[in-house]
């Protein structure tokens, strides 16, 4: 939003599209992503001067699972950031107490920033994704334990150095532990103010806070353990993260950490060879991985803090993978790069944009459409240049209905809180997890403008129907859904007279959980409709 206000202050009065919204996230995420790059880059050559980076660093840019999916607005992609810069920091610390160790001496402030660093960036991936403890805490304890050690190494050194070495390690703990605190409670405050709960206030030119703290965390926790409520989601197997989601995400990368896991264990030279922070990562993985697989609700991009950890647990072995691997990687990551970047829900955003052409409108003129309650409206413009007249109607609604298809971001209809400030508005309803009968209840419900009327209005009109002869309201009701869902099926039950008039289409857009039918026929299935309900 900075940005987008930004390119307004420049180039004068900008409109907001979706598309606007949408780019300039998708390149503040992009740009974001080169973090994970920075961070794996200087993790491993820190702990391991001698490091051929170049392969860790092909690998890891050509891997779609940073292409694409870090270049979204995914929660999980800023998590899997805040990761690596955690293994960064956590390397600074690990260099620094062997430094300090093996020179027996320390500065007071030789671990300050690295425990600064560190404590923050745990503290905001807790506010940014539930899942972001699953993956860190071995990092914190990690921490912790270097610290200590370093402590009790220093009771073997003479005096004056000792006291030097211990001092630093005490004051690594105690940065530690403030600035996480301090991080999470500056959140917490944020978070109560944006949500209201917590007000603020200056009273003779001092500062109130009054009101309840919304600690998000808490909320999640309490919402993700309800079954009921991850069912609205989807419910899967415990081994759908073990078995699915992970080859998925990292195709052969997954079964190299698996295989480096297994040498660890079964080899005492891999275990003496290893940096703390390289075993760190791989714990954290396998904490990760273990604890979401108890959730019921499984996604893939839970998943995407694993990647830069699987960089740094795995570089030893990424030039022998290259030189061996490199056809079977590179098939690998175009596949599910065009499957899950340029397919998957591709057609939400054009449908959004559709909607907010035609239907988020700051002035409308309507004319009566006939003898009934039925009206058509255009923007101004539009209606100026085809003589139609103006007859109050005060508001247009249009109501959407999102069916088992992503529901997209309302803000990207940029439509002002303030009703009045637009004539022609959007409401966006989500059924995607509704079964057939209250889809069906939806639709009785709806309002329903005529079928006959509609066929012939003008394209760039809106027909309408007013809720009452004597409001100055008027509503139509939009229905979205996959053109491989079978609507037959959904409304077989229903005894109301309505159809779906098509007005829209656009692909490709594909929906997994309906890929069978969209193989059998790609050119029909794969799209996502927009149909305007209407009765004869």
């Amino acid at each position: 939003m900075f940005m987008i206000k930004v390119l307004q202050q420049i180039f004068g009065k900008l409109e907001l599209s979706p598309w606007i919204f949408l780019y300039t996230c998708r390149i503040f995420s992009a740009m974001l992503s080169f973090v994970v790059d920075i961070c794996v880059y200087k993790t491993v050559r820190r702990l391991h001067p001698g490091a051929a980076m170049r392969p860790t660093m092909i690998l890891l840019a050509s891997s779609y699972s940073l292409v694409v999916f870090h270049t979204h607005t995914f929660a999980n992609s800023f998590a899997s950031v805040l990761l690596a810069v955690c293994l960064n920091m956590l390397s600074v610390i690990e260099s620094r107490v062997q430094s300090s160790v093996s020179r027996k001496a320390a500065g007071n402030h030789l671990l300050k920033w690295p425990c600064v660093g560190l404590g923050s960036a745990l503290a905001l991936g807790t506010f940014v994704h539930i899942s972001f403890p699953m993956f860190s805490l071995p990092l914190g304890i990690v921490c912790v334990v270097l610290l200590y050690r370093m402590r009790q190494r220093a009771q073997t050194i003479q005096s004056s150095t000792m006291v030097s070495i211990a001092t630093a390690a005490n004051s690594g703990v105690f940065w530690f532990a403030f600035s996480g605190l301090a991080t999470a409670l500056i959140i917490v405050i944020v978070d109560s103010l944006y949500y209201r709960s917590l007000h603020l206030s200056f009273t003779n030119g001092r500062l109130h806070l009054s009101g309840t703290m919304t600690f998000a965390p808490l909320n999640n926790i309490l919402y993700n353990t309800d079954r009921t409520n991850l069912a609205v989601h989807g419910i899967h197997p415990w081994y759908n993260h073990i078995l699915l989601s992970m080859p998925v995400l990292f195709g052969p990368l997954y079964f190299l950490a698996i295989a480096k896991a297994g040498m660890f264990i079964s080899l005492s030279n891999s275990r003496t060879n290893a940096s703390y922070t390289s075993v760190t990562a791989a714990i954290s993985i396998i904490t990760g991985l273990a604890m979401l697989s108890m959730a019921p609700h499984q996604e893939p991009r839970f998943l995407l803090p694993v990647l830069p950890a699987i960089m740094v647990c795995t570089w030893r072995w990424h030039s022998i993978f290259l030189r061996r691997l490199w056809h079977f990687w590179v098939l690998f990551n175009l596949i599910l790069a065009i499957a899950y970047g340029v397919i998957h829900q591709a057609g939400v955003i054009p449908t959004l944009d559709f909607l907010k052409r035609t239907s988020v409108l700051p002035t409308v003129h309507c004319t009566n459409a006939s003898l009934t309650l039925d009206v058509t409206c255009m923007d101004t413009n539009v209606a100026l240049e085809n003589s139609l007249y103006d007859t109050n109607v005060a508001h247009i609604r249009t109501t959407v209905f999102f069916f088992s298809t992503f529901m997209p971001p309302r803000h990207m209809l940029s439509q002002p809180v303030d009703r009045d400030a637009l004539q022609a508005r959007v409401e966006l309803h989500d059924l995607i997890s509704m079964e057939d009968y209250q889809v069906r209840n939806q639709i009785r419900n709806s309002v329903l403008v005529n079928c006959t009327l509609a066929q012939q209005t003008d394209p760039d009109a809106l027909l309408l129907k007013k809720l009452t002869s004597g409001t100055y309201e008027s509503c139509r009701t939009l229905f979205v859904m996959p053109a491989s869902i079978d609507w037959q099926r959904v409304v077989s039950l229903d005894t109301i007279d309505y159809s779906l008039m098509p007005i829209f289409s656009n692909g490709p857009h594909v929906n997994f959980d309906h890929i069978a039918d969209v193989i059998r026929h790609p050119l029909q299935r794969a799209r996502l409709n927009v149909y305007l309900l209407c009765t004869n």
